[in-house]
């Protein structure tokens, strides 16, 4: 499968339509600024991009949309269309034939969308480029992926959003601290994907909150990493325990909320719960056979 252009983008490469599946969404985003860089006009000014959901938006639409000339002083026009992630154990009966001739469809997906689709690529018009993004797990039989799958290549480009491996990941962490003027010790890569693992969003905003913690050092070490990085995390994980303690539920939701927002793993979170609970039972029980006194517990 052919992937977006590398080595920069360029207006006169581009193809009409780059479809992008897989859980990391990151990367499908920082092709989105690549292209919306590459339409911006060169005199300055930032490219608008239409962003469309398929909660709210039919593919007859975005297709009449992107037929529609762009107006006269923005020669170029893009359409970032985002299909919905697939809730587990939704959607049962989707993975139905969408490929060669026209399937049953799905929810995002209908016979009729897909007829209007093949005729949208089979003569796309010039100066427009679509970019369909389908974030999340997918099955293998996705009806969705397998449909752009089958499109002409020469019109479409498909590009599947892997998570990185640790090398991959560290090697964009250590090209993100450069373009920072930072660099990474080994020390350092290693701490940061024990605390943040394979999400490349994260690690990208944590070495750019690292550069600033630093200052005018050059180098961001382990230390560097412990304080900054994971003080943090440990730091919103006793707000945790204190918003249990309390019994403030609200409170507790919010903290919780902060950290799934800066990335944290939900397996990381429900441990950090249970075992607030099994302390909480232990001393309920120590407490219930007298074996230790209120101010031991």
């Amino acid at each position: 499968m052919g992937g977006p252009p590398g080595g920069g983008l360029r207006r006169e490469t581009l193809l009409p339509g780059y479809f992008f599946f897989g859980e990391e969404e990151f990367l499908a985003e920082e092709f989105v600024e690549e292209l919306a860089a590459a339409l911006a006009d060169p005199s300055g000014g930032e490219f608008r991009l239409a962003r469309m959901d398929l909660d709210e938006t039919k593919w007859r639409d975005i297709v009449d949309t992107a037929r529609t000339a762009p107006f006269l002083f923005e020669p170029w026009r893009a359409i970032v269309v985002r299909v919905p992630e697939r809730k587990t154990g939704g959607d049962r009966g989707a993975a139905r034939r969408a490929a060669g001739e026209e399937g049953k469809g799905t929810k995002y997906l209908s016979s009729l969308d897909q007829k209007i689709l093949r005729g949208y690529f089979a003569d796309p018009p010039l100066r427009t480029v679509v970019v369909v993004l389908r974030a999340g797990r997918y099955r293998r039989d996705d009806p969705i992926v397998r449909f752009f799958q089958s499109l002409p290549k020469t019109a479409l480009s498909i590009t599947e959003m892997k998570r990185l491996t640790e090398y991959r990941l560290m090697q964009r962490a250590d090209a993100k601290a450069r373009s920072l003027g930072k660099t990474l010790t080994e020390g350092a890569r290693k701490r940061l994907f024990e605390l943040i693992g394979q999400d490349l969003r994260l690690m990208m905003n944590e070495v750019a909150k690292l550069a600033v913690y630093v200052g005018d050092k050059k180098g961001i070490d382990e230390a560097d990493v412990d304080q900054a990085t994971a003080g943090q995390r440990a730091y919103q994980a006793y707000d945790l325990d204190d918003a249990l303690a309390a019994a403030d539920f609200a409170r507790g939701a919010a903290v919780i909320n902060d950290l799934f927002a800066e990335g944290e793993r939900s397996e990381v979170i429900v441990g950090r719960l249970a075992a607030f609970f099994r302390s909480l039972l232990a001393a309920r029980t120590w407490l219930g056979e007298k074996s230790r006194t209120r101010d031991e517990v």
